[in-house]
C-alpha cells in the first residue's frame, strides 16, 4: 500500500506541473479554446485534490463521478471547439447532448452517483473524447494546408497523448469493474499501478511538449 501511495503522490504532482505547464502555454499563445482544456484539466487537479487528502470522505463516489463526467464533457467541448469543417461537427454536437442526457438519466434512475462509481459513463465519455481526437487530427493533419511543422503544435502533442491515456484507462477501468463486481482483487494493485504509469506519461507531456512547441 506504501508503493501505491508514492505512486499517487508521483501521479498528483504530475498533474500539478501539467496544469502550470498549460497554463504558461495559456498565457503565451493560448486563446478562449485552450482555456476550455485549463478548465478541464483544473477539474482533474480539484477532484483529485479532494481525494488525496481525502477531504469529503463521505462524499467521495460524488467527487469522482462529478470530476469524472466534466472532465469528459469539457474535453469534447475542447475538439469541437478546434473544428474548422463541418463534415464530423454535428456528429460531435450529437455525440456530446447524447453523454449528457445519457450521464443525466443513468444518475437518476440506473446508476446513483452518490452510491458508485459509474464506470460506464467514463467509458462512454472516453470513448466520445477518442472519437473527437481522431476527427481532430483528422482535420489538422490531413485535410490543413499549415506550414507549421507537426513537431512544433502544442495540442497535437497534448491530443496524441490524451488519445494515449484514454485508450488505455478504457479497458483498465473496464477490467477494474469486473474484478469489483467479482471479488477479484489480487490483481487490483497492480492494474493501478498501470494506471498510474500510464497518467504520469499524458501529465507530463504538457511539460515536455513545451520544449518543443512553438504555436497551437
Amino acid at each position: 500500500m506504501e508503493s501505491y501511495t508514492s505512486m499517487e503522490t508521483i501521479v498528483y504532482l504530475t498533474e500539478i506541473t501539467a496544469l502550470i505547464s498549460l497554463w504558461y502555454f495559456h498565457r503565451k499563445r493560448g486563446s478562449a479554446r485552450t482555456s476550455i482544456l485549463l478548465t478541464a484539466l483544473g477539474i482533474v487537479l480539484l477532484t483529485d485534490t479532494l481525494l488525496f487528502f481525502d477531504w469529503f470522505p463521505s462524499a467521495e463516489y460524488v467527487v469522482i463521478n462529478l470530476g469524472n463526467g466534466f472532465q469528459m464533457i469539457l474535453y469534447m467541448f475542447f475538439f469541437l471547439s478546434l473544428m474548422r469543417h463541418g463534415t464530423f461537427i454535428r456528429t460531435m454536437i450529437i455525440y456530446l447532448i447524447g453523454f449528457t442526457i445519457y450521464w443525466m438519466v443513468d444518475s437518476l434512475f440506473f446508476h446513483s452517483i452518490v452510491n458508485e462509481i459509474q464506470y460506464q459513463i467514463y467509458v462512454f465519455g472516453a470513448a466520445g473524447v477518442l472519437i473527437f481526437i481522431l476527427a481532430y487530427v483528422h482535420q489538422d493533419l490531413l485535410k490543413s494546408h499549415r506550414a507549421i511543422p507537426v513537431f512544433h503544435r502544442y495540442l497535437l502533442w497534448i491530443s496524441g497523448a490524451l488519445f494515449f491515456y484514454l485508450a488505455i484507462e478504457i479497458p483498465i477501468f473496464t477490467m477494474i469493474n469486473y474484478m469489483m463486481e467479482n471479488d477479484v482483487t489480487e490483481m487490483v494493485f497492480p492494474i493501478f499501478q498501470l494506471q498510474s504509469l500510464v497518467a504520469m506519461v499524458y501529465y507530463l507531456t504538457y511539460s515536455t511538449a513545451l520544449l518543443w512547441a512553438k504555436t497551437v
